[in-house]
């Protein structure tokens, strides 16, 4: 009998180790990401650091060509997708919409002369 016992113990607690869910880490924006694209025949440069609470995102940042220009940042998360509006004072704002993975993001960048321009950004 303490046997069987022992037997039903083993079991009821195997049975409750393998219902514990493994969680993997919870995908986030916030941090820094930089990346570069050739949207003709030169190289922009795009760099971001953005917070994140509760699916609002802020930042700052920079857009570099010939020259280069800071950047406020706004937009929403809803993992795992982002839609941020980039605003350069002086110019139109730009609307990047991308897909985020753990240390990159990949999206289309549009406005202030961009058109569904292919932009890469990796964590730092």
């Amino acid at each position: 009998m303490k046997i069987h016992r022992m037997l039903l113990v083993g079991v009821i607690a195997l049975a409750a180790c393998s219902s514990e869910k493994v969680t993997e880490p919870k995908l986030t924006v916030a941090g820094n990401w930089s990346g570069t694209f050739t949207p003709g025949a030169s190289s922009v440069s795009l760099s971001l650091l953005l917070t994140e609470n509760a699916g609002q995102v802020t930042g700052n940042g920079t857009i570099s060509g010939e020259t280069s220009t800071a950047l406020t940042v706004t937009g929403t998360f809803v993992a795992p997708n982002v839609s941020l509006t980039l605003s350069p004072p002086g110019f139109e704002p730009m609307n990047y919409a991308a897909f985020v993975k753990e240390a990159s993001m990949s999206g289309a960048l549009n406005g202030s002369g961009f058109f569904n321009q292919g932009v890469t950004l990796s964590r730092h």
